[in-house]
């Protein structure tokens, strides 16, 4: 915020010499310049607090740009970086996954192996059981044998036994000395009847002993063909036995390694949710440290829109004020319409012969060390409320004689008077006072005064107060303000001003603002362009902080797949613990139906035997009542 011009140089009035209204207008300037004086320092003051704090803003918004980084340029290194991240994630996942199905594979095989081998001994024992059992059943077939050969030979002891028995009979018989007369039929012979009963009792014995033999033959063929049977049914329940217990094997196995394959998902599961966990934790903390940055970026936001607001607002106190001043001096009437004297001054330097016509200050530019001397033969009488006659005097606009203001230029040629004023010989290009002499006046009347003259003959100042707050600087620019419209309120009437009724001064005014006009102009595009500088790096500022939010959104969008991903990985895991539970169940049922199933096979193999027996008992006792 510049204040248009940085310093006055010097203000010297002239007034003419008469009366006492001239010397009391005198005072009146003198308290006037005292007045400007305190009002310049109090502007040189403010125009040091507003250095220091647009170093100290300097300083912050570098310190600030120099502590965040501006990690632009490694994005595309940070993204390639990501993506061989993921890329080695995914990779790594792969190993694990084929990790644990090798492992997995391992103790599949592992536990087929165990039960192979479980099931390979228990064929060997199922083999020398049924090795056993054919030695049993050779045993018995011997003992069949040999109980067969023995009921032979009882037979023929049995059929020797009834020889004897009939030839002891016959001579018993033959040798018996009973004589029994008896009278004979006639036709019957005895001979003939015992021949006929021997016949019959042989025909008896005969088919009584191949009743025997064919009973025997059948009792030996059904006891064979049960025997058959029954081992045939043996074979077959142990066939289906080792069948059931292979299936068993096979189902235990499968179910083993089914649990370990749970178990292994839950290990997974775990270890998954663990590390999902834990990149939640990572990702919570990104979140609330952006989510913390971003608030920040916000309160920063806002306090700069507050101090820019806060800024704004002073710089249109303050330019309202440099108004409210530039007006007051042009009512004064310190006006730099121009000055023609030998020395052409243009921008502050004093070159040839030429003239001065720089009637405005234009933009930001400064006049430094500049010395106005006002000289007016013509004065104007306060207390007359008329121009003062005499040598070059002021009538209306136009005011002749040497050393006189007429229209707009001073005419007349430099001298050097007694108090040490340049000549027209003494000035030059380089000349830095830039004093402008002329002697159109007696000394007496000639009053000069010089800013820096007041500034350094005013007492010391303090030193420099600590940095004022936007608030002080309102209140001390409202101050300023005040003590300008209290000064132009008092200095307007009394002040020796152009006459306003002349036509030519309302032009000039008139054109004079029109340029102000054209200079605020001026001054509102620069203005609009600084804005828009700061509304440039506010808006910066806020695409930093959307990037900052997108990047946000972006990791909680991350977040939210990996939450899906984990509840279909779980849903999955449930899904094949739920079917692995039924299938573990249908094994439970199957293996409660086998094992009611195998004591009944057991129940009918022992009803099957005992039947044999009763049956073999049963013969027994039909031949212990035949041989009765």
């Amino acid at each position: 915020m510049s204040f248009g011009m940085n310093s006055f140089s010097s203000l010297s009035v002239s007034g003419s010499r008469g009366s006492s209204s001239s010397m009391d207008s005198k005072e009146n300037l003198r308290g006037l310049n005292t007045r400007l004086a305190d009002y310049l320092a109090q502007v040189r003051a403010l125009q040091e607090a507003n250095s220091k704090l647009e170093a100290q803003i300097r300083e912050r918004v570098s310190s600030r740009t120099t502590g965040e980084r501006d990690w632009t340029q490694y994005d595309k290194t940070i993204t390639l970086l990501r993506e061989q991240l993921k890329e080695l994630i995914l990779d790594n996942g792969h190993l694990m996954l084929q990790i644990d199905n090798a492992r997995l594979a391992a103790d599949d095989f592992k536990v087929k192996y165990e039960a192979e081998h479980g099931v390979r001994q228990g064929v060997d024992q199922d083999v020398a059981n049924l090795r056993k059992i054919i030695d049993e059943t050779h045993l018995s077939r011997m003992q069949l044998e040999s109980e067969i050969e023995s009921l032979k030979e009882e037979l023929i002891h049995l059929n020797k036994n009834h020889q004897e028995d009939v030839a002891n009979l016959q001579g018993q018989i033959r040798g018996s000395s009973v004589d029994v007369q008896m009278e004979p039929k006639k036709g019957d012979n005895l001979g003939e009847i015992i021949d006929r009963i021997r016949q019959q009792y042989e025909k008896a014995a005969h088919k009584s002993r191949e009743e025997t033999e064919a009973w025997y033959q059948t009792k030996f063929d059904t006891v064979a063909s049960e025997v058959s049977k029954s081992t045939e049914t043996l074979q077959q329940g142990k066939s289906e036995l080792n069948d059931l217990r292979r299936q068993k094997q096979v189902l235990e196995i499968d179910l083993q390694s089914l649990r370990t394959m749970n178990h292994s998902l839950e290990d997974n599961l775990r270890d998954t949710a663990a590390r999902y966990a834990q990149e939640m934790n990572h990702h919570n903390g990104t979140v609330q440290q952006l989510e913390a940055e971003l608030g920040e970026i916000h309160a920063q936001v806002a306090r700069q829109g507050a101090e820019y607001q806060a800024l704004l607002n002073i710089k249109t106190k303050l330019e309202e004020e440099i108004g409210a001043y530039h007006r007051l001096l042009e009512g004064t009437g310190v006006q730099d319409d121009g000055f023609r004297d030998t020395g052409d001054r243009r921008g502050g330097d004093v070159r040839g012969t030429g003239t001065r016509e720089d009637t405005s200050v234009r933009g930001s530019g400064t006049r430094d060390k500049i010395t106005i001397k006002i000289q007016d033969p013509g004065a104007w009488d306060d207390s007359n409320q008329s121009n003062i006659k005499g040598p070059g005097k002021r009538e209306d606009t136009s005011v002749t004689g040497p050393g006189t203001r007429d229209g707009e230029k001073i005419q007349g040629p430099v001298t050097h008077d007694d108090d040490g004023d340049l000549k027209d010989s003494d000035l030059g290009p380089e000349d830095t006072n830039d004093k402008i002499g002329n002697t159109g006046v007696p000394e007496d009347d000639l009053v000069e005064f010089s800013l820096e003259q007041a500034l350094n003959a005013a007492p010391p100042v303090p030193p420099a107060p600590p940095l004022p707050t936007p608030s002080q600087t309102l209140e001390s620019s409202e101050e300023v303000r005040e003590a300008v419209v209290v000064e132009e309120s008092h200095s307007e009437p009394k002040l020796n001003t152009a006459n306003g009724g002349a036509e030519e001064e309302e032009k000039k005014e008139e054109e004079e603002e029109k340029e102000e006009e054209e200079e605020e102009k001026e001054e509102e595009e620069k203005r609009g362009r600084d804005g828009g500088e700061e509304e440039a790096a506010v808006l910066e500022e806020n695409k930093e902080s959307l990037v900052k939010s997108a990047a946000v959104e972006e990791v909680l969008e991350e977040e939210e797949r990996g939450r899906d991903v984990i509840i279909e990985e779980e849903e999955e895991e449930e899904k094949i613990l739920s079917k692995n539970e039924e299938e573990e169940e249908v094994e439970e049922k199957k293996e409660e139906k086998q094992a009611e199933e195998e004591p009944e096979a057991e129940v009918e193999v022992k009803q099957e035997e005992v039947e044999a027996e009763v049956v073999e008992v049963k013969p027994s006792q039909n031949e212990e009542q035949q041989m009765e």
